[in-house]
Formats: C-alpha cells, structure tokens, sequence
C-alpha cells in the first residue's frame, strides 16, 4: 500500500480526493520544502 498525502483546509475549501474516508479532501501529489543552502568562495566568509 502506498502512502498518500491528504490535505483539509476546512469546509470551504473542497478538492476532489476519491480515497475512501477522505472524500472532499486534497490529495498532494508532489512536496517541496525548498531548503537551501548557499555556498560561495567569498574570501569575507572565509575563517
């Protein structure tokens, strides 16, 4: 069985979700955190 990501955003909001038990609810199908981490040879960043 695969894990499913679903979203609730309260009555107003319906999305089209079909798994059982959660009708109406958003399925997420892609995540994306957008961490980064930036590294540059400035020599001022240098110790």
């Amino acid at each position: 069985m695969m894990d499913a990501l679903i979203l609730d955003m309260g009555p107003d909001v319906q999305g089209e979700c079909t798994l059982p038990g959660f009708g109406g609810k958003i399925e997420i199908l892609s995540f994306s955190h957008g961490v980064a981490m930036q590294i540059t040879g400035d020599i001022a960043q240098a110790e």
